[in-house]
């Protein structure tokens, strides 16, 4: 009886250790998919903006090239010195968040090339660790709808952006005039490039950002709070 017992216990225990190397071996491979497609899914979103956004750059240097305005060859400088970010850093899981402001300072200028002085810019950076990074493409689209659907020619107005560290908080405040345009005010609310952000904010953040955004006393403000992720520039 004894030996019986003994002979069940060592086959209960080797079929719960088989279980278990099952079950760990499924859960592994589950992890995987899911990684593998978040990367998919990530890579997808992000191929997706940058078209966007390379046509309507190009729309703005074509316009000025319409009018033969010579600031159309700086126009040109700095399309290209955004490209080389685009084809060169992008590839890259993360950047650092210096070099992604720089990035939006230039695409700031090249917007103020082709508006007239009565729209003003204001744009303000605070940073702080040097080594802080940031997954790439992520808070230009809302730059890039501030002055797709916040322009007005004949009356001007004011595009207000603003990016400050505090620790490992990143506060991100775009604000821009609500043009008399219930398509403009719709537009400004959707849009392939700013869907896909949304998208992205919420599988690379999870619950570790929050957004506000809508009009507010005739301006359309967005208001990004994100918990940076504690990476070493190593690791891009």
């Amino acid at each position: 009886y004894n030996a019986a017992l003994f002979c069940f216990a060592l086959l209960a225990l080797g079929t719960s250790i088989k279980v278990t190397n099952n079950w760990y071996e499924n859960e592994k491979q589950r992890k995987e998919m899911e990684n593998q497609k978040l990367g998919a899914e990530l890579s997808l979103l992000k191929s997706q903006i940058n078209p966007h956004f390379f046509f309507n750059t190009l729309n703005s240097i074509y316009s000025l090239a319409i009018i033969k305005s010579d600031k159309t060859p700086e126009a040109v400088i700095k399309l290209s010195e955004i490209m080389r970010y685009i084809i060169y850093d992008t590839e890259r899981k993360l950047v650092p968040l210096a070099k992604e402001v720089e990035y939006i300072a230039n695409y700031i200028e090249l917007q103020r090339l082709r508006l007239r002085e009565n729209m003003k810019i204001d744009f303000t950076t605070r940073l702080g660790n040097e080594e802080t990074v940031i997954e790439p493409l992520l808070l230009l689209p809302f730059v890039e709808n501030a002055f797709k659907h916040g322009v007005d020619v004949e009356k001007g107005g004011r595009i207000k952006i603003d990016i400050t560290q505090t620790g490992n908080e990143l506060h991100f405040h775009v604000e821009n005039p609500l043009v008399e345009n219930s398509d403009n005010i719709r537009n400004a609310q959707s849009g392939i490039g700013l869907n896909n952000t949304l998208k992205r904010l919420k599988l690379l953040y999870q619950e570790n950002f929050s957004i506000q955004k809508g009009p507010v006393e005739g301006n359309y403000v967005v208001e990004l709070v994100l918990i940076l992720k504690e990476n070493e520039l190593s690791d891009c």
